[in-house]
């Protein structure tokens, strides 16, 4: 199992959130939320977590603009049975998964997801052997965090 915070750190991460403004948590909670994340991530393929980016800083940027946000890149190819998401910190979260496989690279699209909702399964849309994933969490304020977790 991999656990990968890409580009979040927590120094970084209590940096950034400590601009934001949440009426449903302060950084250290965000912070902590992830920390459990991490620790309950079990017998999956991988897990990773991330700071939620704000909207308006991302609206005009592609995949490759925003850079490898945070992104896993398996070995050996792997075939994925199911990418759960969650989120914490924020309403409302767009989330965009891109899986990566021998055929290219095939991104979600952007899917609203409420936090309170709990975890929520997203499909990648890939049947082949996927060799890296890479996600992307956006709330309107960049309040809050996301993590996922691939089966």
């Amino acid at each position: 199992m991999k656990w990968i915070s890409g580009c979040v750190l927590v120094a970084f991460g209590v940096l950034m959130l400590a601009g934001c403004s949440s009426a449903t948590a302060t950084s250290a909670e965000v912070q902590q939320w992830m920390s459990d994340r991490s620790a309950e991530s079990g017998d999956s393929l991988a897990s990773m977590a991330g700071l939620a980016l704000k909207a308006s800083d991302v609206a005009d940027r592609t995949l490759d603009d925003l850079g490898d946000q945070v992104r896993i890149d398996f070995g050996e190819p792997v075939r994925i049975a199911d990418v759960e998401f969650t989120c914490f910190g924020a309403e409302v979260m767009d989330v965009s998964v891109y899986a990566e496989s021998g055929s290219g690279v095939v991104g979600t699209g952007a899917t609203d997801v409420r936090c309170d909702d709990g975890i929520i399964g997203i499909d990648t849309g890939v049947d082949d052997r996927v060799s890296a994933l890479a996600v992307v969490g956006i709330s309107e304020a960049g309040a809050g965090a996301w993590a996922v977790t691939v089966r």
